[in-house]
């Protein structure tokens, strides 16, 4: 499909390219043991490579437990789809996984972006890590020499038209 599907408007599947240059997390998740969390996090494209890991950036996981947020200042080179993994660093057993989301650049308008918690993977169910109003903003600026990311691939257009198919039947469906 290279269309919208509703709005029919070319789709820029490369997508803009951004840099991302910070991430607040409100409301401190609590992984450790007396509470807070040591967070960083990682950057995968849809192939699964790393493409960035904050942990390999940092001396040391900064530790946050009472305050009401956290904030990481970063300079991450994204396009396309992308998706933000964020851990919690253990000294003494394997990091846990706290929660995770996906993003496009072509959908990101005015370099912001903010996902509650109900939109955020690994974190919209659990009611013992999170608090209710937990949510994540990012904020990008626009990179004036972006990196020579491989484009994602097109998607199957044989898939599209399967999905028209499938919605006439719904309608003879309801005739029966």
């Amino acid at each position: 499909m290279t269309d919208y599907h509703r709005a029919r408007k070319p789709f820029d599947w490369t997508g803009k390219p951004l840099i991302i240059k910070h991430i607040r997390i409100t409301t401190v998740p609590n992984f450790d043991v007396g509470g807070g969390c040591d967070p960083y996090f990682k950057v995968t494209d849809m192939q699964g490579r790393v493409l960035y890991n904050h942990r390999d950036t940092v001396d040391h996981v900064k530790n946050y437990k009472n305050e009401p947020y956290i904030d990481l200042r970063v300079r991450v080179p994204v396009r396309a789809e992308f998706k933000v993994t964020f851990y919690d660093w253990d000294k003494l057993s394997k990091d846990d996984k706290m929660f995770s989301f996906w993003l496009h650049t072509s959908f990101i308008r005015q370099n912001y972006v903010t996902m509650d918690k109900a939109h955020t993977d690994g974190a919209c169910k659990d009611k013992s890590h999170f608090d209710p109003k937990f949510k994540i903003e990012i904020w990008f600026e626009d990179d004036p020499d972006p990196v020579d990311l491989p484009p994602p691939p097109p998607p199957n257009d044989d898939d599209d038209d399967d999905d028209d198919d499938d919605e006439d039947d719904d309608d003879d469906d309801e005739d029966d």
